[in-house]
């Protein structure tokens, strides 16, 4: 079998080969970034995931310099969509055997969420299906997600905004989109990765402020009377930042101002904006790409 060359080509491909283990067999890495005016958000952050991913599958990253000139290069002259957006990044599994490098792959797309979510809180259901702790998988921010497009396409179906998964021992894992927190007897919870979640860039830094702000937190195993026993529980991805979640089913939760979830949030915020100002000039877009 042919070796891979020893770097992914670093420019953005209009499109990935038929060939490539990405269109095969969804071998691949992906990042979701937020870009705000300011520039791309905790690129650190995402880099380090990244390259665990990398790691498991053997795909060589870029050094951080490296990877952060590339995406900062494609920012200053693509046309993308008004800040804030996402910016996707993908990192194909290139083809071996026929000597095929992987490939990055960029992709910008607007934000959904509406300030009137924040207000009211997402309704969360627990999904039918189960988390599988012990996969490789969820360690690591696959391109291989249809189990998560599915029970996302559940909520959606049922009339929920997200899903929560619980895993084969009945363990809280997280959200078909992002990872649970929730506050009981005061203490911030969210389940450990052991319990099948996938370790979020927000996850670390909700930690790290609930620290900062001198907040109990906890991770560990949790089930679900721990949940329905939380003063406020919330979700976390890269856009989502800190969503409030209103109920579980039919289980009601409050969303009040002054709560844990507000107070992460607006300390999140304040690390949003103090994320280095790149300036980036960029072409004017007419909508996403």
């Amino acid at each position: 079998m042919t070796e891979l060359p020893a770097h992914p080509r670093l420019y953005p491909e209009p499109a990935v080969a038929s060939e490539d283990r990405l269109t095969l067999f969804g071998y691949g890495l992906f990042e979701t970034i937020l870009v705000t005016g300011r520039g791309p958000c905790f690129l650190a952050k995402h880099y380090e995931r990244m390259k665990r991913g990398g790691e498991l599958l053997s795909l060589e990253i870029p050094s951080l310099p490296v990877w952060s000139d590339f995406i900062i290069n494609y920012l200053s002259r693509a046309a993308v969509p008004p800040a804030p957006f996402a910016l996707r990044v993908t990192l194909s599994g290139g083809a071996p055997a026929q000597a095929l490098p992987p490939s990055f792959l960029l992709h910008s797309r607007l934000i959904g969420y509406t300030p009137k979510q924040y207000e009211d809180g997402l309704a969360l259901t627990l999904l039918s299906t189960q988390r599988n702790e012990s996969s490789p998988l969820c360690r690591i921010k696959s391109t291989n997600y249809l189990e998560n497009l599915l029970a996302k396409q559940e909520a959606v179906k049922r009339g929920f905004g997200e899903g929560l998964w619980c895993n084969s021992r009945g363990e809280l894992a997280e959200g078909t989109l992002s990872n649970l927190f929730f506050v009981r007897e005061g203490q911030l919870c969210t389940p450990s990765p052991a319990c099948g979640c996938l370790p979020g860039t927000r996850r670390a830094l909700v930690l790290e402020l609930a620290e900062a702000l001198g907040l109990r937190w906890q991770e560990g195993a949790y089930h679900l009377d721990d949940l329905k026993q939380a003063s406020e529980v919330f979700l976390t991805n890269s856009l989502l930042g800190i969503m409030p979640v209103s109920r579980l089913d039919e289980h009601r939760f409050r969303v009040t101002p002054g709560s844990v979830s507000r107070r992460l949030a607006l300390a999140l915020e304040q690390r949003v904006q103090a994320e280095p100002a790149l300036n980036l000039v960029r072409p004017r877009s007419d909508g996403p790409r």
